[in-house]
This record gives C-alpha cells, structure tokens and sequence, in this order.
C-alpha cells in the first residue's frame, strides 16, 4: 500500500510449519508488518520426524539468530554407511565431518516437532500468530490482498505467502485467480504434482533394495528410519493418497524379515514402535510460484525427496530407545 498512513505495508503468511515460521523470523529481520495464519490449534505437533541441516540451511538458521539453540538440542552427524540388500556393510564415509570442515558448519539432525518449537517459541511476537482458522476464500483489490477465514474474520494485507505445504489451499486459490484473470493462465498438466521416474550414534545408514530401500539416521536417544517404497503408479493430484493404520501395519509387515544392518531386522524395529503412520512423499516442482499479490513458498510448490527410489512412497519410522526405556515409536510417510 501507498505511504498515505492508512496501514504499513503488510504480509500475509499461511501455514504455521517450517516454512511459515521461518517467513515469520525474516519479516522481523526485514522490520516488515505480518500475520501469520495457521489452520490448527496448536503449532507445535507430533507430525513429521527428523530435519537435516544441510549448510545453505545451517546458514539461513545462523542467520535468524536461531542455530546456537538447534545445536544445544542435537548432536552432529559423524558417518555414513551403505549396506547390502543383506545388511553387509559396502562402505563407510566421512561425509558430515567432511561438510562441516568444508562448509563452517556440522551436519544436525533434529526432531521436526523440536525444530517447530524452536522456532515458534522463538518468534519476536507471537501475538502475530493466529491458530485455529483456516482460509476460505483470497479476495484481490487492485491494492490489496484479503483473506477471509473460517470464523468470518478476515485478513488484510498487500503480500499473500502461501507456506500451507503440499495440499495447499493457497495454490487452489492462486491458480482460480490466475485463470479467471487470464484464461488457461494454468493449465490442467500443471496442476498434476510431476513425479521423478544396530547404530551407532551420529551414524546414516542406506541399504538399497530392489523396488525399497531403508535410510537409518541414529541419534543419542532417537533413531529415524525411512522406508522408500516404490508406489506402482503415481499419484497426480488431486489424488491425495490418505492411509489408514491398518494399511500402515500391512505394509510394514511386508518389509519385516528384511535387515537396514547386518544384524538387525526392520520388524524388529517395527514391533517397538510407539506410533506409526503410512504417508505419501510427494516429489516435483510447480511451473507458477506467484501471481499478482500471491506467493507460494515450500512444499506447495516445490518438493524433492531422497532420490532412494523413483516415484517414491515412503514408510518412514522413527525408532527411540535410551539405557532406561527400551521402547519405540514410529512414523511412517508413504
């Protein structure tokens, strides 16, 4: 908006992830008036399971002042082993010491939800945070964007951010204004996601198989695991690919006898679980990431997966034990 002291200019985030939480953290930096919308109650939940740091992502925490606190939450990575189908060990690396001498910064892995807190508990402001209300509708003005939300209450702003993940409701509301403003300005192709054809501490493991692989991540007291399997057709959207607990146990029990070490089995892991869930793992890029007043930011508009397997569903478990509780809890990402 135009300085004529009506309002500051003002950003409009949706989605209270990663992504949106992050937004949140550089529009202080920037000194720039924002909201941020989050359709759930609480921010901070039990979804997701490990984050890893790669530099340019180390960097961009160190940044917003927020990587001393990930470091005192986790410890960096050492090694990285490939394995057999067998669980024999192929190769042992030094990978992470080599990206932190390389790069300034150690290679950590941290709990989705700890990182979410993190930031959240971080935020300057947290008054600028509105939870439970979702978006129904994206109203464009000629020098304004409002969002009207599921109480009737509404947002006004001059920037929508779409941070809203990969069922982003922004994206469907960006590519209804887009056409309706320029006819077949996104067409029916490019609304199909495109698809892509025993641990020591501080240790990834990989072990490939034919059509799945396993991906081991082991921490002080948390182990990850990911299952990469390959879906036999993908899925385009709007096809979402909801699972049921009951698929989740099925599709891990197929999956039970194989071994992610030489002496371990992935049913071992399995039956300690304290939670699992089966997930799809979308992958692809999005040709419009803005339009007009409209922007799309993460996993809405753009997702990669680990290039394990292709056309990737992902079972993904995370393991947790300690010297006093022997027990587990899994996740799994389809």
């Amino acid at each position: 908006m135009d300085t004529d002291g009506t309002r500051p200019f003002k950003v409009i985030v949706v989605g209270g992830g990663i992504a949106g939480l992050l937004m949140c953290h550089a529009l202080h930096r920037a000194g720039t008036d924002h909201v941020l919308i989050e359709k759930r109650k609480h921010i901070v939940t039990r979804e997701g399971a490990s984050f890893g740091f790669w530099p340019h992502a180390a960097r961009i925490v160190d940044q917003l002042g927020l990587w001393t606190k990930i470091r005192e939450s986790c410890i960096p990575m050492k090694t990285s082993e490939n394995r057999a189908c067998d669980g024999t060990l192929l190769q042992r690396t030094q990978i992470f010491q080599d990206i932190g001498s390389r790069h300034g910064y150690d290679f950590l892995v941290i709990e989705r939800q700890q990182f979410v807190k993190i930031l959240y508990d971080n935020l300057p402001d947290a008054k600028r945070v509105v939870q439970g209300k979702s978006v129904n509708r994206v109203i464009h003005t000629s020098d304004s964007v409002r969002v009207i939300l599921s109480d009737g209450s509404h947002e006004e702003g001059d920037i929508l951010v779409g941070c809203d993940g990969v069922n982003s409701v922004i994206r469907e509301q960006l590519w209804e204004y887009a056409n309706g403003t320029i006819p077949s300005a996104v067409s029916a192709n490019e609304k199909r996601s495109p698809t892509i054809a025993g641990m020591a501490v501080g240790n990834m493991t990989t072990v490939p198989n034919r059509g799945f692989s396993f991906m081991v991540t082991a921490l002080p007291d948390q182990t990850y695991f990911f299952v990469n399997i390959k879906l036999a057709e993908p899925l385009e959207w709007p096809n979402k690919g909801r699972y049921t607990l009951e698929e989740a146990e099925k599709e891990a029990a197929k999956y039970a006898s194989m071994p992610v070490t030489y002496s371990m089995l992935f049913g071992e892991l399995w039956k300690r679980r304290i939670r699992g869930h089966l997930y799809p793992l979308e992958e692809g890029i999005f040709k419009l990431w803005h339009f007009n007043r409209t922007v799309l930011v993460g996993d809405c508009v753009h997702k990669v997966s680990e290039l394990l397997c292709t056309s990737l569903t992902d079972l993904f478990l995370k393991f947790l034990s300690d010297d006093t509780n022997n027990g587990a809890w899994g996740l799994l990402y389809a």
